[in-house]
This record gives structure tokens, sequence and C-alpha cells, in this order.
């Protein structure tokens, strides 16, 4: 255990040591020195940077030119960058609209599950026992065959 902490020590001193790149510590700090160019200047700034600072500044470079396109945007200027535009409104859309049908119907079969069913009515969505909601189905299916009935007699002349 000791010499698991001894090595995690040793490690963390050794990612805070600074040591100078030897690009830059061939030049001095003199008056006569000769003066760094700009360009010598970007290379050595680049090569004290980290990984993650060389993608970003990269990636910034190649945004900047126009080269890569981002989320939602063209750059391909042919014509049919207003025809992309809709497409991707519709993904945009289409990534809130499924998932909230999945959702309802998530719902829908927890209900079931529960011995509750549902349907859309007139004033909107009802809750009610699968019992009740097949009673009334078979009410309102014989209301209909009754009514069709007398329509039938009534059409004959039979009253």
């Amino acid at each position: 255990m000791r010499i698991l902490a001894l090595f995690a020590l040793v490690s963390m001193a050794q990612s805070f040591v600074l040591v100078t790149p030897p690009q830059l510590a061939k030049h001095s700090l003199s008056m006569s020195a000769e003066p760094l160019q700009e360009d010598d200047y970007l290379v050595e700034q680049e090569q004290c940077l980290g990984a993650t600072e060389r993608l970003l500044l990269e990636k910034k470079k190649v945004e900047d030119l126009g080269l890569v396109q981002k989320y939602g945007e063209t750059i391909k200027k042919d014509g049919f960058d207003g025809l992309r535009a809709f497409v991707w409104k519709i993904f945009d859309v289409s990534n809130y609209v499924f998932p909230a049908l999945g959702v309802a119907m998530s719902f829908g079969l927890l209900l079931n599950m529960a011995g509750y069913g549902y349907y859309l009515d007139d004033g909107g969505v009802v809750i009610d026992t699968l019992q009740n909601i097949q009673e009334d189905q078979f009410f309102q299916e014989q209301v209909i065959k009754l009514a069709a009935d007398a329509a039938d007699k009534a059409a004959s002349g039979m009253f």
C-alpha cells in the first residue's frame, strides 16, 4: 500500500514539472538576439500547446475557413439550401415528436396493465376501467342497431 501511495505522489509531482521546449530555449531574451519572425513565433506557440488545445484551434481554423458545416447548416450553396434547411427542421421536430409518442404509448400500456383504458371523446381523453369502457361500447352499438332497425321499419311503412 505504501508503494502505491509513493507511486501516486511521484506521478503527481512529475505532472507539475515545467520543461522549456528546446525550440524556445535556443532563443535568448537578450537585446542582441535575433528578433523572432511572426511565423517562428506561431510555430513555437503551437509546439507549446497541448493536444486538446491544438485540436480546438484546428477545429476553429477549419470552421473559420468554411470547410466544415455546422449542425443544421450547409456549405454547398448549390441551390438546395432551402430544401436542406426544411429537412433539418423536420429532423429537429421529429426529435421531440417520436419520444413524446413513445411516452404516450408507454403510458397507455401501463394503464392497460393496471386494468384501465382510455379513449378520445369530444371532451378529450377519457380514462376509465376496461369493464366500464366495454359496457359503454356495447350500449352504443345496441343503440345504433336499434336506431337502424327503427329506420328500416319506418322506411318500409310498418308503423
